[in-house]
């Protein structure tokens, strides 16, 4: 790669967070495209957090129906959070705290969403994640799904 003066970044998914020491080796630049939205990431950032509050992957089902605002996640209510099964809720969220930890470290972040769509995402995700931001979404409308004409 040295030879070769044509590789200027290494783009990778935040969940290939090991990619980051990659990027580092070869004294490239990452940039993290992330496939869903900006609300999601959040949620993922602060899962960890999340889990030592309770709300998160806990609780029974009435607790999980609760109307009570998520804090630094609003609007989002405890009813909001997806509910993953797993046994092992805090492996699960160290990996996620893995990957915004290196996700903070990016040059750039690409996202598939707009900003008129996550304004206010954006403006909390900016606070923890400075890095320039991209919005190339929504992807749907870039690359519609191939429909096969009926024989």
């Amino acid at each position: 790669m040295s030879e070769d003066d044509g590789v200027a970044c290494l783009i990778t998914d935040a969940q290939w967070f090991g990619t980051q020491s990659v990027a580092v080796g070869l004294k490239l630049p990452r940039i993290v495209h992330r496939t869903s939205s900006i609300s999601s990431f959040l949620l993922f950032a602060k899962s960890l957090a999340l889990l030592d509050t309770g709300c998160f992957w806990q609780g029974s089902d009435e607790e999980r129906k609760s109307e009570t605002l998520v804090q630094g996640l609003e609007p989002l209510k405890v009813k909001d959070l997806p509910k993953l099964l797993t046994s092992e809720p805090q492996g699960v969220c160290k990996v996620l705290e893995l990957m915004a930890k290196a996700t903070k470290r990016a040059q750039a972040l690409i996202w598939n969403t707009f900003k008129e769509l996550e304004e206010h995402d954006l403006e909390v995700l900016s606070q923890d994640f400075p890095n320039p931001h991209f919005f190339i979404g929504p992807f749907h409308k870039y690359f519609p799904a191939h429909h096969q004409a009926a024989s």
